[in-house]
């Protein structure tokens, strides 16, 4: 239901889900996510509508339990028809090693953009902190 200039909208049907802009379609998203993303071995961090995913790399494994993460939540927001927007997915690799571990990831069987620093909640952060 929406109200513009006075006039209310009318009814839909929902099929599936919570309204999207709904005060309860953040929140089920929100708590639905979490539990998702608890069964990993990776942590998530989450604002409103923002995501971060995140773990520290030290091996091999490490990059390919990161991708698991991934698919796991990629699933899930298929399952719940609340895809992720792939052009603001991105990987932002923290590290003060000369030569880090560097491993490509995927979603949606396309490659995640590989950036040096990225703006977060009006922060910039960049791979070294800097």
């Amino acid at each position: 239901l929406r109200e513009e200039d006075g006039v209310a909208s009318s009814w839909a049907p929902v099929t599936s889900g919570v309204p999207q802009g709904s005060i309860l379609y953040r929140t089920c998203s929100v708590c639905d996510l979490y539990k998702r993303s608890s069964k990993c071995t990776t942590r998530a961090a989450l604002y409103a509508d923002d995501t971060k995913v995140y773990k520290s790399i030290k091996s091999e494994d490490d990059c390919q339990i990161l991708q698991h993460a991934l698919t796991s939540l990629e699933c899930w927001s298929h399952d719940n028809n609340l895809d992720f927007n792939q052009s603001k997915c991105k990987v932002l690799t923290i590290t003060r090693k000369k030569t880090p571990l560097v491993h490509v990831y995927h979603m949606n069987s396309k490659e995640l953009l590989r950036v040096d620093k990225e703006k977060d909640l009006g922060v910039c952060v960049s791979a070294n902190f800097s």
